[in-house]
């Protein structure tokens, strides 16, 4: 079973920082969730409370990051 991530940038620095993909962990808040506890909460609502309440996207979708070679 995999892990979801639930990652947002700390500050409007660290924000700029994360759209470059230069944000260290020091600049995101990251919770951490099993796929049975990601289903759950989202069975029960909570993600879309939390995303009309406080203007954010938290969904079920892959991971897209560019890295340099």
């Amino acid at each position: 079973m995999k892990n979801r991530y639930i990652v947002t940038p700390k500050d409007k620095r660290a924000e700029e920082f994360l759209d470059f993909n230069e944000a260290g962990d020091h600049d995101l808040i990251q919770l951490v969730l099993s796929e049975s506890q990601f289903y759950q909460l989202d069975a029960c609502g909570v993600f879309s409370d939390l995303n009309n309440m406080l203007g954010c996207l938290i969904d079920d979708f892959e991971d897209d990051a560019i890295t340099s070679k």
